[in-house]
């Protein structure tokens, strides 16, 4: 009985390990392709911005929204694999 638990934490770890390390990888991914979203976003703007007053208006709301995005999946990413690596912890 004492084996079978011990097999199940170690499996348990090596589950949760797996998943800090997934949030950790697609985090990454993710912020990757916002920051070059952001970058693209605001060099059409200061090139476009010349052209019309509205569709810089448009660029500049649209950076603004894909900010918010990069910080909302950040922070989530980052509390999945904060919770994730403390109950990793307290199964030890």
């Amino acid at each position: 009985m004492q084996q079978s638990a011990r097999q199940f934490m170690h499996t348990a770890r090596e589950s949760a390990t797996i998943c800090v390390i997934i949030c950790t990888t697609i985090y990454a991914h993710c912020a990757r392709i916002c920051n070059n979203l952001r970058d693209n976003l605001r060099d059409n703007l200061a090139h476009c911005g010349k052209i019309s007053d509205n569709l810089r208006d448009n660029l500049r709301d649209n950076l603004a929204h894909c900010a918010r995005i990069c910080d909302n999946l950040r922070d989530n990413l980052r509390y999945k694999s904060c919770k994730l690596l403390q109950n990793l912890r307290q199964s030890a």
